[in-house]
């Protein structure tokens, strides 16, 4: 299941940690396809298609997903573990843990679940900057999905 060009689906239960991620990128790339939800049942209702997320063309499968380790119902590594778990393709979308924590054994245990990448989350305006750039340069420009052609960023 390709999802080219798809949105970033930024699980994010903290408001200015959202928008501080969503600024960066939007410094990267023009008008990222960012969806952003605050907890993980959320997510894996948003992931099913079911309830108000049922109509696929107003919310598509994501091309990647930004989960926070702590999130309210579900944990981020609660979340990844489901999808990683799911039979259809989903389970290959890359998945990036964004955490305040820089423990080894989160870090760990992300890796250990699925995660493609772990971030500990910038503090300030410029390091989110600093940190989208990195994280457009490779996963939005140069990172191959397959078939599925990549975001672009600008």
């Amino acid at each position: 299941m390709c999802q080219p060009a798809g949105p970033i689906l930024l699980v994010e239960d903290e408001t200015t940690d959202a928008l501080l991620f969503r600024r960066a990128v939007e410094k990267i790339t023009k008008n990222p396809p960012i969806i952003e939800i605050s907890n993980g049942d959320e997510a894996v209702e948003y992931l099913v298609g079911s309830g108000r997320y049922a109509d696929r063309r107003k919310y598509p499968l994501p091309s990647l997903i930004v989960l926070d380790v702590k999130l309210p119902r579900r944990n981020g590594f609660e979340v990844l573990e489901w999808i990683r778990s799911q039979p259809d393709n989903l389970r290959f979308t890359p998945v990036l843990m964004l955490s305040s924590s820089d423990r080894s054994d989160d870090v760990e245990k992300s890796y250990s679940h699925g995660a493609n990448y772990y971030m500990t989350k910038p503090f300030g305006t410029e390091e989110y900057t600093r940190m989208a750039n990195a994280f457009a340069g490779f996963w939005l420009k140069y990172n191959e999905q397959g078939q599925c052609p990549r975001l672009t960023a600008s």
